[in-house]
């Protein structure tokens, strides 16, 4: 759903870079009307709104202990406890996971994702896991969609094909049931 700027949202963008912006009467030497003049303060506007970046760390996550499978719930839990829910954990396939979080600023988000992981990692270790990080990295569009493809490739594979049963079930009868 794309949403349409708005002159408040030109005004709030004047509003913060006044040191940035020449006065409105600029306009006046170009004899404008005032549709255009709004026009092109809305596209100012948004090139100068902040990009949100995603950034993804692959995590491969495993406990052999008694308790190994609340273990592993637990470190996940962390994350998305953490703050106002920055983090986000998404299972690729067992036992690689997908630690994500938007942000603003990528080195200061890359700081995060790290520190997150390593906590994470810590506090598996403590409880007889073992957590390999992957390195950080921004995602884009087109990682976005190979990421969608591959899972619903994998949801095509594990759904259970109906025909499988009913030849299942011919083999294990016997023939004077027929």
């Amino acid at each position: 759903m794309t949403t349409t700027p708005h002159m408040d949202d030109v005004d709030l963008v004047i509003h913060q870079h006044k040191d940035q912006w020449m006065p409105l009467s600029m306009f006046g030497a170009f004899q404008k009307p005032s549709f255009m003049q709004h026009q092109l303060l809305l596209a100012i506007a948004i090139k100068l709104k902040p990009k949100k970046h995603k950034l993804r760390m692959d995590m491969e996550l495993s406990c052999f202990a008694e308790d190994g499978i609340e273990a592993i719930q637990d470190v996940l839990r962390m994350a998305t406890r953490f703050g106002d829910s920055l983090f986000q954990v998404t299972l690729l396939y067992s036992p690689r996971y997908m630690l994500t979080m938007m942000t603003n600023d990528i080195t200061e988000g890359t700081h995060s994702i790290k520190s997150m992981g390593l906590a994470m990692k810590k506090a598996l270790e403590e409880r007889e896991g073992k957590c390999k990080l992957g390195p950080v990295r921004v995602v884009t569009e087109r990682d976005e969609h190979t990421l969608s493809i591959f899972m619903t490739h994998i949801e095509n594979q594990l759904k259970e094909i109906p025909a499988d049963d009913d030849y299942e079930e011919s083999m294990f009868k016997h023939p004077s049931h027929t």
